[in-house]
């Protein structure tokens, strides 16, 4: 489901992907990782203040 997520969005004309997560989800954590996704710091304003873990993914370019 994320790879058709990450397709859609590279469709759409996005060159990287943000996501916020937890560091209870453990399984999720580490599938972004091995998704290759890297961590990065948080964006200011966030609306999910409980979230404390923070990736980011550069899409390939067409």
């Amino acid at each position: 489901m994320l790879s058709k997520c990450e397709q859609f969005a590279q469709a759409a004309g996005y060159h990287e992907l943000y996501l916020e997560s937890h560091h209870n989800l453990q399984v999720a954590l580490q599938l972004y990782e091995r998704m290759g996704y890297r961590s990065c710091q948080g964006l200011a304003g966030s609306e999910h203040s409980l979230m404390d873990r923070f990736f980011v993914k550069e899409l390939s370019r067409k």
